[in-house]
């Protein structure tokens, strides 16, 4: 979907703050209060980096209670470049050269391929017969047929600081958020996502804990990618479990001010 049609579907859902953090990408839409399909929807700027993490892929969320600053929306493009340059790499050592490269607009950091896209590029190619397949045997970080992302996700998590930003990691295991949050609390990390639309009440009471053990906030997120039949607005998260995220992000918990009004 496009951002504008992510925040009317937003607005639809009875959705009152929302953070679109793509993969790797700058967002599309201003920081702030938007009137929408007569409602007012608040946007959090955020990204969602892609990083590597003893040999795993790990995701950290970046948001900023005002605007993205333009420096590091700027290097966030640079990544998506990148991510262009590594799904091409990654068809090459797959030895697929008849499956379609990265297009213009990944070239120029517009968009940002990532696992999911190399997947449904197999598929459409019928190299393999689902994206279960296309994970588990090809792409997944422990298939070993493809290049790992070279961010660290300590580098990450250094560069957002250094920018201003309050971060959260994203969808942690619990067995690697047992083991690695203590040092990536020390590093500056904010919070963790415990509150998912899918995993089930054990796993989120389980990082909840965790965070509360180490100073840490809780953010949640739906994982909406626009496919399938769950409809954006189905998964939210409670006021009274944001605490210092909403501190952090300036989220009020009264009626949202005087929107601007959308382009």
């Amino acid at each position: 979907c496009a951002p504008e049609e992510v925040l009317k579907l937003a607005a639809q859902g009875g959705l009152d703050v929302i953070a679109l953090s793509d993969h790797d990408l700058a967002p599309r839409l201003s920081a702030g209060v938007h009137a929408v399909e007569g409602r007012h929807v608040r946007v959090i700027a955020a990204v969602e980096l892609s990083t590597m993490h003893q040999g795993t892929e790990q995701h950290l969320l970046v948001y900023f209670p005002d605007q993205m600053p333009d420096g590091y929306a700027q290097w966030c493009t640079q990544r998506a470049v990148w991510r262009a340059q590594w799904f091409d790499a990654c068809l090459d050592a797959l030895d697929l050269p008849d499956v379609p490269r990265a297009d213009a607009a990944a070239r120029a950091g517009q968009r940002c391929l990532t696992r999911v896209h190399l997947a449904r590029a197999l598929v459409n190619a019928q190299v393999a017969t689902n994206m279960d397949q296309a994970f588990r045997e090809w792409v997944g970080t422990h298939s070993g047929r493809i290049p790992p992302l070279e961010l660290g996700f300590h580098e990450a998590l250094r560069t957002a600081k250094d920018a201003g930003g309050w971060t959260a990691w994203a969808h942690p295991a619990p067995a690697q958020a047992d083991a690695w949050v203590s040092g990536f609390a020390k590093s500056g990390l904010d919070a963790l996502e415990a509150w998912r639309a899918a995993g089930g009440k054990h796993r989120r009471d389980g990082l909840h804990r965790l965070a509360v053990r180490h100073g840490m906030a809780i953010t949640g997120g739906s994982d909406w990618h626009g496919t399938g039949p769950r409809r954006l607005g189905s998964f939210s998260v409670p006021w009274r479990v944001l605490g210092a995220t909403a501190r952090a992000l300036n989220i009020d918990s009264e009626p949202l001010a005087a929107p601007q009004i959308s382009s």
